[in-house]
């Protein structure tokens, strides 16, 4: 039995039955979908794995669903009931299980999860070892005969990846989607997909040799850790953090300008050897172009909000302009009024804070509390219509902060911020997260988002904007910008621009003992505060 799988699905169930959105009047035993030799072999491994890696938490035993819904217990052991066809069921829930041997026929159909075409685990399963690519996940619909598809997600798997981290974050995504799908149907407001879920049907079965080479490479990954942490202090190889900055001045080129993106007239701007510069936010304030990012220093280990200012087109040297005692990125730098704020990422902090400019650009003062107790990442603001928008990705204690968008809405920027009725509004690692501010391009509002699916910030999706309201939202993926605008580079997750500058970032191959100046042929010699640059 999925006992991970059928613990998140019993937990959004009982969270529904206390809002009063539904009643469970059922409980019905079931045949399970995979052997139990290869669902033992798998929650085995994924306990190793919290022993090796030394985090995560332990894999979970059933937990007895009865005591969580007595009405359907009783129900369960009345001889009326007993029936397959029990009276006054209106919608059933599969969770994980082989449907055909539950004898429950609902008035509205059956809701299940499809894990790249299993009902169970599965296909994650089978996608960690060894098929690869993106997981699809769905919440189906069979009334008789029919069957559709009315919620779907791509959750983010870990890159290594591990079968506790993945488990974790699958079943939370699952349990988000079957909230969502009988919110959906209780409100009368479902609307089904018309195209089925991606990926290829999983086989029935676990490929057994499959599983234990990959037991033989978390092993050996495990050593090398080890070996690496006892021999080594930290290298930027360690890290994978190479990131560094381009920006151009000819807005013929610039992203908001054109359908192609190119790296026509780039320049680069590459840190000193002992940090790295990412998340750029473009701002033109009185006249001049300022760029705020993150400096991450190898001394410290965390990150630090910085500045400089853009004077005949060229960066000047990089200050830090806001230090805290917990790590911070992404600063969304903008006007509302008369003021200009910042919402740097505090996720290490469990809260969304708001700056003030006292004297802008380098002194900046608290101002608000925007989001509290919610690890939320790279909060992006836009203005609509008169209300504003925040458009920022969660994540749970232990799961993934790349594949969950939420939005909230509020009158000023001060807030109070409202969740989105459909919160989270969309699950998947190639477009959820944030990668700068929005903009028109052509008469269509465009949102940079990150596609985190092959590895963190490895490309950027430009996704256009088709609804946004208090009740829905919806978008899709227009346009792929992948890294290949300079050789060696791997990262590209974040764009910014104003009117004459527009700056994005990227990320060289790990493990080069130069770093930069040696992966593109530059001077070694500089290690000062000023970045160097290259043109493109």
């Amino acid at each position: 039995m999925d006992f991970r799988l059928q613990n998140w699905q019993a937990e959004a169930l009982v969270a529904l039955q206390q809002e009063g959105v539904i009643r469970v009047t059922r409980l019905a035993a079931c045949a399970p979908c995979v052997g139990r030799f290869e669902t033992l072999a798998c929650a085995s491994l994924a306990w190793a794995e919290t022993l090796m890696y030394k985090h995560g938490d332990r894999p979970e035993g059933f937990v007895d669903a009865r005591p969580l819904f007595p009405e359907a217990t009783a129900a369960r052991q009345a001889p009326s009931l007993r029936s397959d066809r029990p009276p006054g069921v209106d919608l059933a829930v599969n969770c994980g299980v082989e449907e055909r041997s539950c004898g429950i026929v609902a008035r509205l159909g059956t809701l299940s999860c499809d894990f790249r075409g299993s009902p169970s685990l599965v296909g994650v399963y089978r996608t960690l070892l060894g098929d690869g690519g993106t997981l699809p996940l769905a919440v189906r619909l069979r009334r008789r005969e029919r069957e559709v598809v009315v919620e779907r997600a791509w959750p983010a798997l870990p890159p290594r990846p591990l079968f506790h981290e993945a488990m974790r974050t699958v079943c939370r995504r699952a349990g988000a989607l079957l909230t969502k799908a009988v919110r959906d149907i209780a409100s009368g407001e479902m609307k089904p997909h018309s195209a089925p879920p991606d990926g290829t049907p999983a086989a029935a079965r676990i490929d057994v040799p499959a599983l234990g080479r990959y037991a033989r490479r978390r092993i050996a990954d495990s050593f090398k850790a080890r070996s690496r942490k006892i021999s080594q202090r930290p290298t930027w190889a360690d890290d994978d953090n190479n990131w560094f900055l381009a920006y151009r001045t000819n807005p013929e080129h610039f992203v908001c300008n054109t359908e192609r993106f190119s790296s026509n007239g780039l320049q680069l701007m590459l840190p000193p050897k002992d940090r790295f510069y990412a998340d750029p936010c473009v701002v033109e304030h009185q006249g001049r172009e300022h760029i705020f990012l993150e400096e991450w220093n190898l001394a410290d280990r965390k990150g630090v909000i910085a500045w400089t200012r853009v004077e005949n087109g060229r960066p000047g040297a990089v200050e830090p302009v806001l230090k805290r005692p917990y790590h911070l990125s992404y600063p969304f730098v903008f006007e509302a009024g008369k003021d200009v704020f910042m919402i740097p990422e505090s996720a290490a902090a469990r809260r969304v804070e708001l700056y003030r400019a006292v004297d802008f650009p380098t002194r900046w003062e608290p101002a608000e509390i925007l989001l509290d107790n919610v690890v939320a990442t790279d909060a992006t603001v836009h203005e609509l219509d008169g209300r504003w928008w925040m458009f920022v990705t969660v994540g749970e204690q232990g799961s993934s902060r790349y594949d969950q968008l939420f939005l909230y809405h509020a009158d000023n920027v001060h807030g109070p911020w409202r969740p989105h009725k459909r919160n989270p509004v969309k699950i998947d690692v190639r477009s959820a997260r944030p990668a700068g501010r929005l903009f028109q391009r052509g008469g269509k509002l465009i949102r940079p988002t990150q596609d985190c699916s092959v590895r963190y910030g490895g490309a950027l999706t430009l996704c256009e904007v088709k609804h946004l309201s208090l009740l829905d939202y919806a978008e899709v993926a227009a346009e792929k910008l992948l890294p290949d605008w300079l050789p060696m580079n791997i990262g590209f997750h974040t764009l910014s621009h104003c009117a004459r500058l527009e700056v994005i970032d990227g990320k060289m191959l790990p493990g080069k003992t130069a770093r930069f100046p040696g992966a593109i042929g530059l001077s070694k010699t500089n290690t000062g505060k000023s970045p160097q640059e290259l043109t493109v």
